[in-house]
């Protein structure tokens, strides 16, 4: 019988993820059931089967990973296996975002399929890896912050990109609060320009703030040193000011420039009282700022994130 071409129905169910994660685990940490290690040959069949298999064979090869695979952590996995199983899942999303159809099996096989690729791509944690897992934020908060954790600076482009085409939107919005949040929170490098390109694709994109990407980076917020929060209010208020600013937005911005430096300082020499008088100048100037349309509501939501979540701690 001749195969199938199917086309992925998007957005892919979610609840498939359950699938996903089952088999990272197990591929992950291993299980009894995998039995005695198989020779390297056994990893070279089963690599050559993603390769270049029938489907018929390459959805037997992700239901059943060789038996050394299993028992050995992602990372380890040898280089032409993780090539494998990155060109086996860039070439699925070259694919769906082309509208056209993919194979293998049918859709409800590919379905698995997929997100079992996703989840073994996942376990691998490198950049390559977040890059070949940009179309796939949709899968799930798990995918998302390993594209934002191991991607960094890099996935940036590729995520606004997905954006401008309206593929997985929110998922795309919400993963590029986690970048630019994980970059605040463990000192990585990202750079003016990445950060100016976030807010702008997020301010853009300001109906979808309140549904799920707020909530996302108030989730970050909170796990943020209070001196982490600080540097982001600083940052934050560089990125948004940064945008042509004249008459009384430029007053506004210079005054917030001004007290959020002040407030670092108070902070930096422990005089809290102080920090927290300066930083409440600053949250109600913001809303000042929104309600006289100085601000954007996007950028009032933006930019109050990090100051709400300062503010409402006890230091």
């Amino acid at each position: 019988m001749p195969t199938r071409m199917v086309t992925v129905s998007t957005p892919i169910r979610r609840a498939t993820l359950l699938f996903a994660i089952g088999l990272l685990a197990f591929v992950s940490a291993g299980t009894e059931a995998a039995g005695a290690q198989t020779p390297a040959d056994s990893i070279a069949r089963w690599t050559q089967a993603l390769q270049s298999g029938s489907d018929s064979a390459k959805i037997d090869a992700l239901d059943r990973p060789s038996g050394v695979l299993a028992g050995m952590p992602a990372q380890q996995w040898p280089r032409a296996t993780q090539t494998a199983l990155l060109a086996e899942l860039n070439r699925l999303h070259a694919a769906l975002l082309s509208g056209v159809g993919v194979t293998p099996g049918t859709a409800e096989d590919h379905g698995e399929y997929y997100m079992t690729l996703a989840g073994m791509v996942a376990g691998l944690r490198t950049r390559e890896a977040a890059l070949a897992l940009v179309p796939a934020v949709e899968v799930g908060t798990g995918i998302q912050q390993r594209v934002a954790r191991y991607g960094g600076e890099d996935v940036v482009v590729p995520l606004v990109a997905l954006v401008a085409k309206r593929y997985s939107e929110d998922d795309a919005l919400e993963t590029l609060g986690f970048v630019w949040f994980w970059a605040d929170s463990t000192g990585s490098a990202l750079s003016d320009a990445s950060r100016g390109l976030i807010v702008s694709t997020l301010v853009a994109a300001a109906a979808s703030l309140d549904g799920e990407i707020l909530p996302a980076m108030s989730a970050a917020q909170a796990a943020q040193s209070n001196m982490a929060l600080v540097q982001g209010i600083a940052r934050m208020v560089a990125v948004i000011c940064s945008n042509p600013s004249t008459g009384r937005r430029l007053g506004t911005c210079q005054a917030t420039t001004n007290d959020v430096a002040t407030a670092s300082k108070h902070f930096d020499a422990r005089r809290y009282g102080p920090a927290r008088s300066v930083l409440t100048t600053v949250a109600e100037r913001s809303q000042r700022a929104k309600d006289s349309g100085e601000f954007t509501a996007a950028e009032y939501a933006l930019l109050t994130g990090d100051l709400a979540a300062l503010l409402g701690r006890s230091w």
